[in-house]
């Protein structure tokens, strides 16, 4: 096993924080991850050269390491003014002690429309790398939603890498239910006049699990537009970083980026570490960031117990609430409904 540095900031803060890149430990070997593909009409899979100028938010330590790990790409065509009713449908099921990893790649047409769903699974203890690329040509829109399902005893590195041209849009939704050691990246190069990105995450990190988080938005074409949020719970002695940029790099005029990032403290023996970051090189911008973090409020928490609810049951439903409001947005029933099951409710 040998260490790779990731998720680097793009600028650093105090090294003494600890918080400018984090590590993991990866083996020299690995296999190609199995996975189940559902694909609709119209997207097609025909030999193309994935982009490598393309990188993610892990940085280019794991950019390297996907090269080098030989694995082949499963690359996805959509072509020119094409509206795809049904998600391209990624079941990734993950085996025990064996280091799997996955590199796909999208490159989205002019005019055209396309949603992914990634289910990420395992039964047992293990570790995976996933890298998705993505092109996004003028006019084009892409969706992909991640659900994070693994056993607690289960790690999983997953980046993300964007580059969007004029007038698209892409939106990333991830959602984390469980996992040992979960590391996301994601970085989105808006080098197109007026394209956008959004990221909605919801999250519950528990038994001493650990969640890493870097997103990047950087705005290199004019009148750009971000808008990040990630909402989740730590309980059980859980640690969670998140780091989340918006980059308005010079010539970007008109952009606007807005970052916003609610955390809930189910127990004391939790740790949360927030970076919102800001990089301006710009004049005619506007950039936005927030955080809320804290335990459930007591008014609220006295409210719902004069309503015959117990604590246990508060907590439980507020912890949920963070995750199942991400659920619903898959554009899957058979997903939502095992997600909604895996959280104790029923989905007629």
């Amino acid at each position: 096993m040998r260490e790779l540095t990731v998720n680097y900031l793009p600028g650093m803060t105090w090294t003494w924080l600890k918080m400018n890149s984090c590590n993991v430990k990866v083996a020299d070997e690995s296999v190609k991850g199995k996975c189940e593909i559902k694909l609709p009409e119209d997207v097609d899979t025909k030999s193309n050269v994935c982009n490598p100028e393309i990188t993610g938010g892990m940085g280019p330590n794991f950019d390297r390491f996907m090269t080098k790990s030989g694995i082949d790409q499963d690359i996805f065509i959509v072509k020119d003014l094409k509206k795809i009713d049904k998600p391209v449908i990624m079941d990734f099921k993950y085996e025990k002690e064996v280091q799997s990893v996955n590199q796909v790649c999208f490159n989205i047409g002019e005019g055209s429309e396309v949603s992914v769903i990634q289910d990420f699974t395992s039964k047992e203890g293990g570790l995976a790398a996933i890298q998705t690329k993505v092109r996004l040509k003028s006019e084009s829109s892409m969706k992909l939603y991640q659900i994070i399902r693994v056993n607690e005893e289960f790690s999983l590195i997953n980046d993300v890498a964007v580059d969007s041209l004029d007038n698209s849009n892409f939106e990333l939704i991830q959602i984390l239910i469980s996992g040992k050691n979960v590391y996301l990246g994601c970085k989105d190069e808006l080098q197109g006049k007026e394209s956008t990105l959004n990221i909605k995450t919801g999250y519950q990190v528990k038994h001493q699990g650990l969640l890493d988080i870097n997103y990047n938005a950087r705005h290199t074409g004019k009148n750009t537009l971000s808008d990040i949020n990630v909402n989740g719970v730590l309980s059980e002695g859980a640690s969670k970083t998140f780091r989340g940029t918006i980059d308005l790099v010079k010539g970007c005029s008109g952009a606007k980026g807005n970052e916003m990032e609610d955390v809930l403290l189910m127990s004391d023996d939790v740790v949360n570490q927030t970076i919102p970051l800001i990089l301006c090189d710009e004049d005619d911008v506007e950039g936005n960031h927030g955080a809320t973090i804290g335990q459930i409020p007591e008014d609220i928490k006295n409210y719902m117990m004069s309503r015959g609810i117990p604590g246990d049951e508060i907590a439980r439903l507020m912890a949920d609430s963070k995750v199942l409001s991400v659920v619903d947005l898959v554009p899957d029933e058979v997903k939502v409904k095992e997600l909604h099951e895996l959280f104790g409710e029923e989905v007629d």
